[in-house]
């Protein structure tokens, strides 16, 4: 579900309760989806290891996909909310009293200013969660050249010197004495 899932169905309980007639929260699901199709090119950009372009990769998407949210939901909500004298409620400006006092409009006013506000966090989320990786490939030990060496660090490496006694696992000869003493 994710931040896809959540953002539609707040859409579509703000559009439902504000009287929005004919949005499905299909339609709302669908325009988010779409919006999403911008972050695989913001993806592809951030495999580069240049910081500084992938912010500006990273902003570039959020403006783009956000520009297209909100276009794409005014299309859905605003033709279909008017006020009483005949006004758009989007911009709350009422044609008979010449007023802005509309309270659904207000509440769709906060509606773009979280989407807007959600989107943002969502495009940081992205950047520092999921595209700051950095890419360390060592080829030596592929190639067959350079100081790496492939090695498993689980297993303890073998030291030629510490060899022992036999391997009894006992102390052998290595105190002084220990023989008859008597």
């Amino acid at each position: 579900v994710g931040y896809v899932g959540v953002m539609a169905v707040i859409v579509w309980a703000l559009a439902v309760w504000c009287g929005v007639k004919g949005v499905g929260l299909v339609e709302v699901m669908g325009v988010y989806g779409y919006g999403m199709v911008t972050w695989c090119v913001v993806w592809a950009v951030c495999l580069l290891p240049i910081e500084t372009l992938r912010w500006i990769t990273v902003l570039c998407g959020f403006a783009l996909s956000g520009v297209f949210l909100l276009r794409n939901i005014h299309a859905l909500v605003g033709p279909s909310v008017t006020t009483p004298g005949g006004g758009n409620a989007l911009t709350g400006y009422d044609l008979d009293t010449g007023t802005t006092t509309n309270e659904k409009a207000n509440v769709l006013r906060m509606l773009w200013i979280l989407i807007g506000f959600c989107h943002f966090v969502f495009a940081v989320f992205l950047k520092v969660w999921f595209l700051s990786h950095t890419w360390k490939l060592d080829l030596g030990p592929l190639l067959g050249g350079g100081e790496g060496e492939a090695t498993d660090p689980t297993t303890p490496p073998e030291n030629p010197e510490a060899g022992g006694g036999g391997g009894d696992g006992g102390g052998g000869d290595q105190g002084g004495g220990g023989g008859d003493q008597g």
